[in-house]
C-alpha cells in the first residue's frame, strides 16, 4: 500500500522470491513480485514432511546480479544466495565514485538453529544405526558455521531488524546496539480478529474439546520455533492440574514428539491457508 503517486516521487518497490521459472507479477504501478529461478536448489536434500522452504545454496545469483543495480536500497532477508550475491555487489560498489546502494537486513527466523536440527535429521537418514555423538558434532558446527556466516552477511548493514529482544541482544553484541532494533508487526485485522463462532467452528470441524483453554501455535513444528519449550510447558500445565490444550497449524520435525509428549491434549491440523488460519 505504502508506493503511490501522492506526495511527490512515489517509492518504488520489487520484492524477490525463488521459483520454478522466471516472472514477473505486478500488484500495481511502483509494486511488484519477481520470481527467478535459484542456482543451487536444496529441494533433493529437504526433509520427508517438506517442512522447510527450498533455498538457493549458490554462494551468487547471476540473474539477480543484473536486477539489483537498478534499485537504490536492498534489503537482506535471509543468509542464502540473494543475500551473499547483494553483499557482494555491494562491496564491489564501494571501490566506484557512484553512490552505493543503501543496505539494510532483517532476521526472521533463527536459521543457525534450524541448521542444527536438520544437521540431527541428515545424519539420522545418511548414517546407518544410532550415532548421537555425531549427530551432536555436526548439529553444533552447523549451527556454530551458520551464526559466522550470519553475522559476516549482516556486518555491512546499515540497521538490521531483528524479531525478539533476545535476537536483539546477540547481534548488539556483533554489529553495535546503535544499529539493531525490533521489527514491527504487520497484521490484517480483517482476517485476524477476535471471532464469537470461531470456537464452535473449531470443535465441529477438528475435534477440539469445547469446555478447555486453547493455546494456539502457527508456524513451522521445529526447534528453532520454541516447539520443544511449548510442548514441555503445556505437558508441565497439564501435570499440575491444568486443561489447556494445544491446537498447532503446520508441519515440521518435531510433529511426532509433540503427538508422543501431548496425546489427546494436542490437536495438530497441519498447514493451513491463510483465510482457514
Amino acid at each position: 500500500r505504502l508506493p503511490d503517486g501522492s506526495g511527490g516521487t512515489p517509492l518504488d518497490l520489487t520484492v524477490y522470491f525463488l521459483g520454478e521459472r522466471e516472472r514477473v507479477e505486478r500488484l500495481s504501478p511502483h509494486v511488484r513480485l519477481v520470481t527467478l529461478r535459484p542456482v543451487l536448489s536444496s529441494a533433493a536434500t529437504r526433509s520427508a514432511d517438506r517442512a522447510e522452504d527450498v533455498c538457493d545454496l549458490a554462494p551468487y545469483h547471476p540473474r539477480l546480479a543484473a536486477l539489483l543495480p537498478r534499485h537504490d536500497v536492498w534489503h537482506l532477508t535471509h543468509g542464502f544466495a540473494f543475500a551473499t550475491t547483494a553483499v557482494r555487489l555491494h562491496r564491489h560498489a564501494a571501490r566506484r565514485p557512484a553512490p552505493r546502494p543503501r543496505l539494510i537486513g532483517s532476521v526472521h527466523t533463527d536459521v543457525p538453529l534450524l541448521a542444527s536440527v536438520y544437521a540431527r535429521y541428515l545424519a539420522g537418514r545418511w548414517l546407518p544405526g544410532s550415532h548421537p555423538r555425531m549427530e551432536d558434532l555436526l548439529a553444533d558446527r552447523a549451527e556454530s558455521a551458520l551464526r559466522r556466516r550470519r553475522d559476516r552477511l549482516l556486518e555491512p548493514c546499515e540497521r538490521v531488524l531483528v524479531p525478539t529482544p533476545e535476537g536483539r541482544a546477540e547481534l548488539a553484541r556483533v554489529l553495535g546496539p546503535h544499529r539493531v532494533a525490533l521489527l514491527r508487526r504487520g497484521v490484517d485485522h480483517a482476517l485476524f480478529r477476535p471471532d464469537p463462532t470461531a470456537r464452535d467452528w473449531l470443535v465441529r470441524a477438528y475435534g477440539v474439546p469445547a469446555d478447555r483453554p486453547l493455546v494456539l501455535f502457527a508456524g513451522r513444528l521445529d526447534a528453532s520455533k520454541g516447539v520443544p519449550l511449548l510442548t514441555e510447558s503445556v505437558r508441565l500445565l497439564r501435570a499440575r492440574g491444568g486443561t489447556p490444550h494445544l491446537v498447532m497449524a503446520g508441519s515440521g520435525a518435531e510433529e511426532d514428539a509433540v503427538r508422543r509428549a501431548l496425546g489427546r491434549d494436542v490437536t495438530l491440523l497441519g498447514p493451513l491457508p491463510q483465510d482457514r488460519l
